[in-house]
């Protein structure tokens, strides 16, 4: 499967859509360098190029109900991807895409 617009594509899609809880922002210390944090999430590109049936794969975080919520609208507001194929037909297949979250 791919983005359109291919990793530059999905790159900016990502940076201009995604957004950072304001609880994390405000959790963040700064003066001791800030702090990130990644979500871990799987989902399936369907034969269509839709995405569908989120996973995560990591929930040891303090931070993660608000991040994985906003991973979540993130996948959901992304265009169609190209679907993934197999001796020329359309598959459906599982796709992850870590998102790094980080205030410095």
């Amino acid at each position: 499967a791919e983005f359109q617009g291919g990793y530059e594509g999905l790159s900016k899609f990502v940076n201009e859509n995604l957004e950072i809880p304001v609880s994390f922002m405000e959790s963040a210390n700064v003066e001791n360098g800030g702090s990130s944090c990644r979500v871990n999430m799987r989902f399936v590109i369907g034969k269509d190029g839709s995405i569908n049936d989120f996973y995560v794969d990591n929930m040891n975080d303090v931070f993660m109900p608000s991040l994985v919520n906003v991973s979540i609208k993130l996948y959901r507001e992304m265009p169609n991807w190209t679907p993934a194929s197999e001796q020329g037909k359309p598959i459906s297949i599982f796709l992850r895409l870590p998102l790094r979250f980080e205030v410095i």
